[in-house]
């Protein structure tokens, strides 16, 4: 059933085409300005959609998977609208790696009657739109049989997007299956550096970072080399504690990218470069901790560096230093039968 605009409807007037139902409100009236209920009806044809959730391969990778792409995911097909609505389209939840059931979809077909034996099935198409959740975000989509998709996958904003398939008339056995795939949003870094016994507070460390990630506007991955300073800060009696600063990005504000991003599962090399030595004693790394993962032969105190992995959150990389300051040490020894003094 379809209404035809415009439609009429008076106070306390329901409609509910997926029902076929309507409820009406009817006042004292006459023949002079009764009130007429009109049904309209369209032929129809139903097929089935099944919507799956995929995760994405790392940028640059066709063996490793994203590993921070996890959850439920929410879809809806346009025209399947919710229990005893016409207007609120049903919600599908979708965990990372399902799929849902074969979902009912009812489309309006011009021609009254299914074809001859031997012809081309009746069909339609519909979208099929993932809502968009934090943390992530469409990167492609796919569909089994491979020639259900129409057009172009749409990108939304908030990182959800849509895909237009068609649906054949039949049963379970003809649906059309649509594949989402998503990726984690790119991962920020940052260094931190506590200031252990022998270095002054506030003093300004310089670091060296490098990896892959976003180099312009336009999103191009490419190798990154960034240089950042990081005061110290003072620890913190419970552990941790220092002084922290993000890896600057390509651009100044928002729009620009202030901070780096990083190619989640990805490796990036942190350096300290600087100081080597305050008041000609040598700065020494007593510390370094990471909320990542180390990457395999990482950290080295003695090297000064750490590798880390790219998370879909902000990893953290922290340097604790000391002042290496030498004094002199006297060795005796007393041989036996010696008298002491």
């Amino acid at each position: 059933m379809s209404n035809i605009p415009p439609v009429t409807t008076a106070a306390g007037t329901t409609l509910n085409l997926a029902a076929r139902t309507v409820g009406i409100t009817i006042a004292n009236s006459s023949s002079l300005n009764q009130l007429s209920v009109e049904f309209v009806n369209v032929f129809a044809i139903t097929g089935f959609v099944e919507i799956c959730k995929r995760v994405a391969f790392i940028d640059g990778s066709t063996t490793i998977i994203d590993p921070d792409v996890a959850g439920t995911f929410r879809f809806n097909i346009a025209g399947v609208f919710a229990a005893g609505s016409n207007t609120t389209l049903q919600t599908f939840n979708v965990p990372v790696g399902q799929c849902t059931g074969a979902i009912a979809v009812t489309l309006p077909f011009a021609q009254p009657a299914p074809p001859l034996p031997g012809l081309n099935p009746r069909e339609g198409t519909v979208v099929v739109t993932e809502l968009g959740e934090p943390g992530a975000f469409l990167v492609s989509t796919s569909t089994f049989p491979v020639d259900r998709a129409v057009g172009a996958t749409t990108f939304n904003a908030n990182g959800g997007g849509s895909r237009t398939v068609r649906v054949i008339e039949g049963d379970q056995a003809d649906e059309t299956i649509v594949f989402f795939f998503n990726r984690s949003r790119p991962g920020q870094l940052k260094i931190c550096k506590i200031a252990g016994p022998g270095i002054p507070l506030n003093r300004i460390f310089t670091f060296r970072v490098r990896g892959f990630g976003p180099i312009n506007a336009a999103g191009t991955i490419g190798a990154v080399d960034r240089l950042v300073e990081v005061a110290a800060g003072p620890p913190n009696a419970q552990g941790g504690g220092g002084s922290c600063n993000f890896v600057p990005g390509f651009g100044f504000g928002i729009n620009n990218s202030e901070r780096q991003t990083f190619v989640i599962g990805s490796v990036i090399q942190t350096d300290e470069l600087l100081p080597v030595t305050i008041n000609g004693n040598p700065v020494l790394v007593s510390n370094i901790t990471t909320t990542s993962t180390f990457f395999t032969g990482s950290p080295s105190l003695l090297g000064r560096f750490a590798d880390v992995i790219a998370r879909r959150d902000v990893v953290e990389v922290t340097y604790t230093n000391f002042l290496f300051q030498p004094s002199i040490l006297k060795v005796c020894k007393i041989g036996v039968g010696t008298a002491l003094g």
